[in-house]
């Protein structure tokens, strides 16, 4: 009898995984670095992909910005809104 080859079936660890998300907590930078750091990670990331900022004040004032320098290309959702500690990921839509 000629040997069959052995069937296989897709593994969990062949599939293509998603960019993980970059966490970065600018709590220990000074204020005036904080968005300039925020800014310089956001063109890395791919779509899909979010930078998750921690912060220890509600970053408002960073959307205002993102909003007008970027418009529509990045999403924006509050995980965790304080009072002492707040998170949100910043979610790259576009194509690039």
């Amino acid at each position: 009898m000629p040997d069959r080859p052995e069937e296989t079936t897709p593994n969990a660890s062949d599939a293509p995984r998603p960019q993980e998300d970059v966490p970065l907590d600018v709590r220990t930078l000074p204020h005036f670095q904080r968005h300039q750091t925020i800014f310089n990670v956001l063109p890395r990331l791919a779509a899909g992909q979010a930078l998750v900022i921690t912060v220890d004040h509600d970053p408002q004032p960073l959307r205002y910005q993102l909003d007008a320098l970027h418009p529509g290309q990045f999403g924006w959702e509050y995980l965790d809104r304080g009072p002492a500690v707040w998170q949100v990921a910043i979610r790259r839509h576009d194509e690039r």
